[in-house]
């Protein structure tokens, strides 16, 4: 009987449970989800990834709403943020009925950028503001927004290039590039050096 007991008491204590092997799991995941996003820079080639494609997903579902629901869209871009605009009642007023369509401020480490495209769209805009007296005028005043980004509830966007980028000199930057007809790239810039 001694021998029975024996065996027993040697085969308790020869490895691990299965709760025991998960808990020092789960304890591990949670170590690295704490270290991990401490590791990266705010202004690291991910992060700038990241926010370049979120601008051009909600560019794009902005698009989207601009047709569906027929009223004139805008995007306000600022060095450090942007924001989506309707024209309504003759005026640009921030988008506030969206759950998508909410302002966003970057990073300090980010910095965002905007190149028109075309001259095209903006001559006719200008042509238009003058004859009618809405949607673009040269003077702005400081307490009325206008956008610079368009996306008329026809489907076109005003052609540009908006580019997010890290703040210090020579950083990784992301390219998204807005067609007339509501197609939207995204290019990476260093990718492209390199081809």
């Amino acid at each position: 009987m001694k021998l029975h007991q024996y065996s027993l008491y040697t085969r308790q204590y020869q490895g691990f449970t299965l709760l025991e092997v998960l808990l020092v799991l789960v304890l591990m995941g949670l170590a690295v989800s704490i270290v991990l996003p401490n590791l990266k820079p705010d202004d690291s080639d991910s992060v700038i990834k990241t926010e370049a494609r979120r601008f051009a997903a909600l560019v794009q579902v902005a698009h989207e709403t601009a047709l569906i629901s027929g009223k004139d869209l805008g995007i306000k871009v600022t060095d450090h943020r942007y924001e989506f605009m309707v024209w309504q009642k003759g005026h640009w007023e921030q988008l506030t009925r969206d759950r998508l369509l909410v302002p966003v401020t970057l990073k300090k480490a980010l910095k965002l950028s905007i190149r028109p495209g075309e001259s095209v769209w903006k001559e006719a805009l200008e042509q238009e503001s003058k004859n009618n007296g809405i949607l673009l005028s040269e003077k702005t005043d400081s307490k009325k927004k206008e956008p610079n980004l368009f996306i008329w509830s026809s489907g076109e966007l005003s052609p540009a290039e908006v580019t997010f980028a890290a703040d210090k000199k020579n950083g990784h930057q992301q390219r998204i590039i807005l067609h007339e007809t509501g197609q939207i790239e995204l290019k990476d810039a260093l990718a492209e050096a390199y081809l």
